[in-house]
């Protein structure tokens, strides 16, 4: 069963948000810090 837990998240720019989070599965432990991008909305 696996577990998370976020610690911190935040947006780096308009398009950027990273996430820091740990995880535990199968027993071990991890911590991944993810970066996400938004596509950027444009008014055609």
């Amino acid at each position: 069963m696996e577990k998370e837990k976020i610690i911190d998240s935040f947006d780096v720019s308009d398009q950027f948000r990273l996430k820091l989070h740990t995880g535990e599965f199968n027993g071990d432990s991890r911590i991944d810090l993810k970066a996400i991008c938004h596509k950027a909305e444009r008014g055609d």
